[in-house]
């Protein structure tokens, strides 16, 4: 029998995952991904620095005596500081992309991109090869691991392009979401992935997430033509269900407390249920805007039009 421990570094060691660096932003002091502008900064510096750092900067007043202490709890209460700051660390704002260089930017990546919903196929057959890669998954019969993966990929695949993009918002990926669904259905979306930072330490709790939900049907929002469907092998599916949830207790519980472990697996599995009904309404919101046909037939499954 797989010891809890070995089962934690065979999954982890299956799921290839690049290593997350942890750096400082040069202007607040906050978690930096990389170099923006060509200097360390966060998100939040990043956007302010691109808004205002073409700003005449005369204009801008310090209320106070011009030398304010910019901290992440501090960086949103003055404008001139965190500007300075910004110049005096030498972030370069010759490198902010103009608007005519933006709309020629989107411009080429919509000829190559466009309507091609089809690139996320890519992703999602790196996840199915993970799962097969289980001792768990490799134990049930075929018909079975082909009825897990239709009924969950589509409500865990957003894990995977989170551990994949390593927590980076915006990526490449959804660049042109937003382009098929409506604005507040992305924002909503965007909104779980981001909310899934506070695991961003422990990117294996939401590895181990990935394994745990794919032995599940029960937590499902199945269409009317999946309700019929039936697992052949319905009690190893719910043992090995049962040994990652509490594979997914332990770690968790090696992290937290127990009162923020047991907060933890509320959010995680209030989060997979919302992301079901954002799922759902995007693929009604696509099947009325593109054909189909033009998917790939394992993306027909991921968008639950099949």
């Amino acid at each position: 029998m797989v010891s809890s421990t070995e089962m934690i570094n065979i999954i982890e060691g299956e799921y290839e995952m690049e290593s997350i660096e942890m750096l400082e932003c040069r202007v607040c002091g906050g978690p930096a991904h990389g170099y923006n502008f060509d200097q360390i900064s966060c998100d939040s510096c990043k956007a302010f620095f691109r808004r205002n750092a073409l700003r005449y900067r005369p204009k801008l007043k310090c209320r106070y005596n011009a030398s304010c202490e910019i901290r992440v709890e501090t960086r949103r209460l003055c404008t001139y500081c965190r500007l300075k700051k910004c110049f005096d660390i030498k972030m370069r704002k010759e490198w902010i992309r103009t608007e005519e260089e933006c709309r020629t930017i989107n411009q080429i990546y919509y000829q190559i991109n466009s309507f091609n919903i089809n690139n996320r196929y890519i992703l999602s057959l790196s996840l199915i090869q993970f799962y097969k890669k289980i001792p768990h998954f490799k134990q049930i019969n075929l018909e079975d691991q082909i009825l897990l993966i239709k009924c969950n990929i589509s409500h865990l695949i957003h894990i995977h392009y989170i551990l994949k993009d390593n927590f980076i918002e915006n990526s490449n990926i959804d660049l042109y979401l937003n382009k098929w669904i409506n604005s507040n259905l992305y924002q909503q979306m965007s909104k779980i992935h981001y909310s899934f930072n506070c695991f961003i330490q422990y990117p294996i709790i939401l590895i181990i997430v990935l394994v745990a939900f794919m032995f599940i049907i029960n937590l499902s929002r199945l269409p009317d033509y999946q309700l019929s469907l039936q697992l052949i092998d319905r009690h190893l599916i719910s043992e090995h269900h049962n040994f990652f949830i509490t594979l997914l207790w332990k770690y968790l519980n090696i992290i937290y407390d127990k009162k923020d472990a047991i907060r933890a697996i509320e959010f995680i599995v209030f989060q997979f249920l919302r992301y079901q009904l954002l799922i759902y309404e995007m693929g009604s919101i696509i099947l009325n805007q593109i054909n189909p046909d033009q998917f790939h037939p394992l993306m027909k499954s991921v968008l639950c039009l099949t």
